[in-house]
């Protein structure tokens, strides 16, 4: 969902005057840091789908270094405008994700058939299904969205990590005089 998120601000920012080139004047440090996260995350799934072993045993030791990675990114850039959100909801999703091994637990009721078998059957190395004894049930993929596309599940975290890539893309996208006036500062002291 974060992928429509950051196309649905990018649509309402240029609707409110904003504009794409002053993205260039959001100062990033380290990003290599979260795209490394994301590759991580994908590269574990990658992996066990293609049936390696070590996936059942190093999951949530990859896992968690791909979180330590985008919370050192997240540190990095606290200042950018969304970023504290996507900070709190990448903790909530941490936190339920190692509370299960590794895995973020997901809904099994709404899955399409092909995707349950293949979570129950431990082909995905960052997901697995939500099941009577899963810690921290309130946090996992649980919150179903009807996109015309497909059937989508959300965490909390998930939602939370959207409106800050929402609110980041759409003030990076004002001028950086506009963005001003979001920061809140006691300037007068005298009544």
């Amino acid at each position: 969902m974060l992928f429509e998120t950051v196309a649905v601000a990018f649509l309402v920012a240029l609707l409110a005057g904003g504009r794409p080139r002053y993205l260039e004047q959001v100062r990033f440090r380290q990003i290599w840091l979260m795209v490394a996260a994301f590759l991580l995350q994908v590269g574990l799934d990658s992996a066990a789908v293609q049936g390696l072993e070590w996936v059942s045993r190093g999951r949530i030791y990859v896992h968690m270094f791909s979180y330590l990675l985008l919370f050192l990114a997240i540190y990095l850039n606290w200042s950018v405008p969304g970023m504290k959100l996507l900070g709190f909801g990448s903790l909530l999703n941490f936190l339920v994700i190692a509370a299960n091994q590794g895995l973020m637990p997901v809904r099994g009721d709404i899955l399409p058939p092909d995707m349950l078998s293949s979570l129950a059957a431990g082909k995905s190395g960052t997901h697995g299904l939500l099941l009577p004894g899963t810690l921290l049930k309130f946090l996992g993929d649980i919150i179903y969205i009807p996109l015309p596309y497909q059937k989508q599940l959300l965490s909390f975290g998930a939602i939370i990590l959207d409106v800050g890539a929402f609110f980041m893309i759409f003030r990076g996208m004002k001028p950086s005089r506009s963005r001003e006036c979001f920061k809140f500062t006691y300037v007068n002291r005298k009544l």
